[in-house]
């Protein structure tokens, strides 16, 4: 696991304002564990999480109509399993389950419908993916090494929610 601390300007071009933020702190985590079943079959597991994707800002800044949070997570979990061909060719597969939540928000300019007031719109969703990886490593002469990977693409759905804060004649 590490600490991340990380902190965002947002410099106005209009009104050369500076908005900042502190969003730490933020901790990924790795964790993966092999076992070498015998000289030739390898099995491990990885947990890896993705970090430092959040956005947090005041209600009242500039940019407040396209967002003023989000945050993704994302949790992968990976079984795997490594066959050596003979030596110098080894590949490999694993299975990437993913589970995954975010938040979002901005706030709504109700001004073109008359509303002197701002709204807000805040959407919540989790979601599962799979993914499947492949590898192979190949020994060429004493000291060269050639990997290749394949990754196919990961689709999360998401399911979730959407909170809308508008004057009471603007809700259905």
């Amino acid at each position: 696991t590490s600490a991340l601390f990380p902190q965002i300007t947002f410099r106005s071009n209009v009104t050369n304002r500076d908005t900042k933020r502190d969003l730490g702190p933020i901790f990924p985590s790795y964790l993966f564990a092999s076992h070498n079943v015998n000289n030739r079959l390898g099995i491990g597991f990885g947990f890896f999480s993705a970090a430092a994707n959040k956005v947090d800002y005041p209600i009242d800044w500039e940019g407040r109509f396209f967002l003023t949070k989000a945050e993704l997570r994302q949790f992968n979990f990976a079984p795997t399993v490594a066959y050596q061909v003979y030596e110098g060719l080894s590949i490999g597969i694993s299975t990437v389950l993913t589970y995954a939540d975010f938040e979002q928000a901005n706030q709504l300019d109700l001004s073109a419908l008359g509303f002197p007031q701002e709204g807000s719109l805040a959407l919540d969703g989790k979601g599962l993916g799979v993914q499947v990886v492949a590898g192979l490593k190949a020994k060429l002469g004493s000291s060269l090494l050639l990997g290749a990977v394949y990754k196919s693409p990961m689709k999360i759905t998401f399911d979730g929610n959407a909170r809308f804060q508008v004057p009471d004649v603007l809700r259905p």
